[in-house]
């Protein structure tokens, strides 16, 4: 039952997590093989990724070793897998917040400014600059 709810947890988790995309297939592959039990196929294609660093890998390893599912049964195992996760996750998500607090500010400083050059601008002038931007698109020139 736990291996049932654990493989259920992990194919809806898993496309929220961003990583790179030849990591997802994979680790997308290794979640597939586990949830048709094929362990040493899912075990073959997680451990390289887990060593890695990849979080969803050292999750699947995590499970496996718990379980003892395409690998030996092992709670020192399972135990050093999840804290991995727990870890490098907790200080990811730090580097996140570093990120999201650096754009807090830059973007509470674009707002002021737009609004500045907006008390400047004619209405014709500040609606064609609005129309410019949100006409805009990555790799496109506003």
């Amino acid at each position: 039952m736990h291996a049932i709810v654990t493989t259920a947890l992990l194919i809806i988790l898993l496309p929220f997590v961003h990583i790179q995309p030849a990591a997802a297939d994979e680790i997308e592959d290794a979640v597939q093989a586990y949830s048709r039990a094929e362990y040493s196929a899912a075990i073959d294609l997680a451990r390289p990724l887990a060593e890695a660093g990849d979080s969803d890998a050292q999750y699947l390893m995590g499970i496996a070793s718990l379980d003892g599912n395409g690998v030996s049964q092992s709670l020192v195992e399972a135990y050093m897998w999840f804290e991995m996760v727990v870890h490098y996750g907790n200080m990811r998500v730090e580097q996140l917040e570093q990120e999201l607090l650096s754009l807090e500010g830059q973007l509470a400083d674009a707002v002021l400014d737009r609004d500045d050059v907006a008390s400047q601008l004619e209405l014709n002038q500040l609606a064609e600059a609005n129309e410019r931007a949100y006409a805009w698109r990555p790799g496109k020139t506003p």
